[in-house]
């Protein structure tokens, strides 16, 4: 019997996908108190008590909140879909939690609610989530619950007190709670849904807010075993676990919804704990990757009679 071998010798190209955190130019800056945005063009931060949105390649002021929105302790915000930035602001002093509308013009007090309140977040002024307590202080008494506004009454939808929840483009609400994330897809046939239950060692700062693109696209920052300082984590839906995004030293990590994800991230500058906050994006960027595959082939030949 003979054999034909044939050597085919073949030059594959192929595109790879890889993520890296890339610095976006000038939007530095030395205060900060949270940060949001609804997409790449509408982002939105809190500051010293003051309203900053990025427009014009600067960080424009646009207006002031209140006093205890510079020092107070239960303070929050969201960027809703009509491109305004909705504040949420604890004042210890009145015992009333206070929700504020800055729609880049103007800004104006939409809601006042008795007692304190931990979390917000808010589509359009129509469609707003608040976690209510009761305050001793600056203490929480009693959980009052999670409430939303429906655009006519506040109604309750959840019991306990959630530290942190925020609303997804497909309208899915992360919540955190209990050092527990939970989710909820608005059916009122269906409870909160647990993903995952954080690490009291390591999920120190685990009761604080997510960023949430979708249920398949959620972020926190949070400290690890092998890390002192807070870290980029993203959640893995299929294998259910969070995977670290770099060992950068993140402030605050916050998601719209064209995918956006940003980055705080802050390095001192003095002895004094002084320095200054830098604004990182996830970027998903091509990489042509040329390999040579020499590929070994056996035609088998009839024996000649």
């Amino acid at each position: 019997m003979k054999y034909k071998v044939l050597l085919i010798c073949a030059v594959c190209y192929f595109s790879s996908i890889y993520a890296v955190w890339q610095e976006l130019p000038n939007m530095n800056f030395r205060s900060l108190r949270l940060l949001a945005l609804k997409d790449a063009k509408n982002i939105w931060r809190l500051a010293d008590g003051t309203m900053y949105k990025w427009e014009n390649n600067n960080w424009t002021s646009k207006g002031k909140v209140s006093e205890a929105a510079r020092a107070g302790l239960f303070v929050d915000l969201s960027v809703g879909v009509d491109n305004a930035a909705y504040v949420m602001v604890y004042d210890e002093r009145s015992e009333e939690t206070n929700i504020y509308r800055f729609d880049g013009m103007s800004s104006r007090k939409v809601h006042t609610l008795k007692g304190g309140a931990t979390a917000m977040a808010a589509v359009n002024s129509n469609n707003i989530w608040i976690n209510r307590v009761e305050l001793d202080g600056s203490n929480i008494r009693k959980a009052m619950g999670l409430f939303h506004w429906n655009g006519k009454t506040w109604k309750q939808r959840g019991d306990g007190s959630f530290s942190g929840i925020k609303i997804g483009r497909d309208g899915v609400l992360i919540g955190i709670k209990d050092m527990t994330m939970l989710m909820w897809d608005g059916s009122p046939r269906k409870d909160w849904r647990k993903l995952y239950t954080f690490s009291q060692t390591y999920a120190t700062y685990a009761p604080g807010n997510p960023a949430v693109v979708d249920k398949n696209n959620i972020w926190i920052v949070n400290t690890s075993k092998a890390s002192q300082f807070y870290n980029p984590y993203q959640w893995n839906a299929k294998r259910k676990t969070w995977i670290r995004r770099g060992g950068i030293r993140a402030a605050q990590v916050a998601a719209g919804r064209d995918g956006t994800i940003l980055l705080a991230s802050f390095t001192e500058t003095g002895p004094s704990g002084e320095g200054n906050f830098s604004i990182l994006k996830w970027t998903n960027k091509p990489a042509q990757i040329k390999k040579e595959h020499t590929v070994k082939v056996e035609k088998r030949e009839p024996r000649a009679s």
